[in-house]
């Protein structure tokens, strides 16, 4: 059966909602960019004012939307497509609205440090490492499965045994209160 220009399969019951809830296939994911692609940019870019942000956080909608299991039902695409969309601004604001001070000091690249430049970054991993030590355990096992070893929040939330809405606050306030420290210390 074709819908607009995605084709599902026909077979019936729970077999058919399982194959069309998994992963869009090629051929669907090229016509859901076709499809929506315009509407989600124009949506993107009415909620983003940076210019330069709209098309890496379209980008990211559907790199999002690909990854993730579809809906089976062909009618809820738009609004799935849309909260996507949603979602990756909100997460876009809170990047900006928080920080990630461990970021600024960890896995930067660069190219010939200076010796200078390099006292300057190992003092600030200094103040990064000492600040995370006063964190309660919790959070400094979230922030550091977080950051340090790149682990998506569902990952630390497993490893903790915490739902992942916890793990995702456990990490917030934990980069709150490093934040903080760094700030006391003034060594950002």
């Amino acid at each position: 059966m074709i819908i607009g220009a995605l084709e599902l399969d026909d077979r019936g019951g729970d077999e058919a909602a399982v194959a069309r809830s998994a992963q869009p296939s090629p051929a669907q994911a090229a016509a859901l960019y076709e499809t929506y692609a315009g509407r989600l940019r124009r949506y993107v870019a009415f909620r983003v004012r940076e210019p330069a942000d709209v098309d890496d956080l379209t980008a990211d909608v559907f790199r999002r939307a690909m990854t993730g299991p579809m809906p089976a039902d062909p009618d809820a695409w738009p609004a799935w497509m849309f909260r996507v969309a949603h979602n990756a601004v909100v997460d876009h604001y809170r990047r900006q609205r928080f920080p990630d001070p461990i970021g600024l000091v960890v896995d930067r690249a660069d190219d010939a440090p200076t010796l200078p430049d390099l006292a300057i970054r190992n003092e600030q991993v200094r103040a990064a490492d000492a600040a995370m030590r006063t964190l309660p355990g919790r959070q400094r096992a979230a922030v550091y499965l977080r950051h340090y070893e790149g682990l998506e929040y569902a990952q630390v939330a497993a490893i903790l045994g915490v739902p992942e809405s916890t793990a995702r606050s456990l990490v917030h306030r934990g980069l709150r209160s490093v934040a903080r420290e760094l700030d006391r210390r003034e060594v950002r």
